[in-house]
């Protein structure tokens, strides 16, 4: 209710030496409606657009440190629920969705701190879904597994080329371990989809 108030007086008073600080306030008081990321996060996009919109129209003001940092926090909202979403496709065995839903988070949060789980979780969203599948889709499938494996391994020397501290290292290597076990799982599984095609194709 604040915030229509505080953007009325602007429309009102556009010349207004008050302009700037309602400007302000209309945003802020979006971003205090911003609920936590289990809930619509309408509240959370409608709060980061006005707070770049007035970043925008007062890019002097010493306001806009204050809003990039509140558009930081926002984001990070943001990123957990698309993260959270990401998982509760995979838990509820929707492997296909889990698989497209982690490949937009990262692409969407390229700096996401979920990068190494959302990896993790595309290559064993592969996994399953191959070992679910019909037998004429199983190789292709256990094929994107080996190529999801070499992502999630790709991005793990890269954080220790750059330093970062892993605050989950225990957690980190245990992803690791299960990582190596779906390969050779999926190694072993493509073997005999191979060794029985061949087979096959004697008869």
């Amino acid at each position: 209710m604040a915030a229509y108030y505080f953007k009325n007086f602007i429309k009102t008073y556009p010349t207004s030496s008050h302009a700037e600080e309602c400007a302000f306030l209309t945003a802020y008081c979006y971003y205090l409606n911003s609920p936590e990321p289990s809930l619509d996060q309408s509240n959370t996009l409608k709060a980061i657009e006005e707070l770049k919109l007035f970043a925008n129209r007062y890019p002097k003001s010493d306001k806009v440190a204050e809003c990039n940092n509140l558009i930081d926090m926002l984001r990070d909202k943001l990123e957990v629920k698309a993260f959270n979403n990401s998982k509760l496709y995979f838990h509820l065995t929707y492997y296909k969705a889990a698989v497209v839903a982690f490949n937009n988070l990262i692409k969407d949060y390229p700096d996401t701190r979920f990068k190494e789980e959302a990896y993790f979780f595309i290559l064993k969203s592969n996994y399953l879904l191959a070992l679910n599948s019909i037998e004429s889709k199983r190789k292709e499938r256990f094929e994107n597994t080996l190529s999801a494996y070499n992502d999630f391994e790709e991005y793990r020397p890269l954080v220790a080329e750059l330093g970062e501290v892993n605050p989950n290292e225990t957690a980190s290597k245990t992803l690791a371990k299960e990582a190596e076990i779906i390969l050779k799982n999926s190694k072993k599984f493509l073997k005999n989809i191979n060794n029985n095609t061949k087979e096959n194709s004697k008869i």
